[in-house]
């Protein structure tokens, strides 16, 4: 058992396994790692896979993020010269 089979196991038992979002695609991670410019790591992208993020508020501390949500914290988290992605 991973740590996704006890996040989705929690999940279902809350009735909120309607919360995280499905798999992302394997284009919507290229893209995600083309526009940043870098190779994810292994475990994020396995955990992409898995689930590409949650709903607005959806995950126990906030949001996970999805790809688009990853761009755009990235994208508030540079010198804004820097912002356009």
């Amino acid at each position: 058992m991973d740590a996704w089979d006890e996040i989705e196991r929690w999940y279902e038992a809350q009735s909120a396994a309607h919360l995280i979002l499905p798999p992302a695609s394997g284009e919507q991670i290229a893209a995600l790692e083309a526009t940043l410019g870098v190779e994810l790591p292994e475990a994020v992208t396995a955990s992409l896979r898995r689930h590409n993020g949650s709903t607005d508020g959806g995950w126990l501390t906030g949001t996970l993020l999805s790809c688009d949500g990853i761009l755009q914290e990235v994208c508030v988290a540079r010198p804004p010269d820097q912002r356009r992605l």
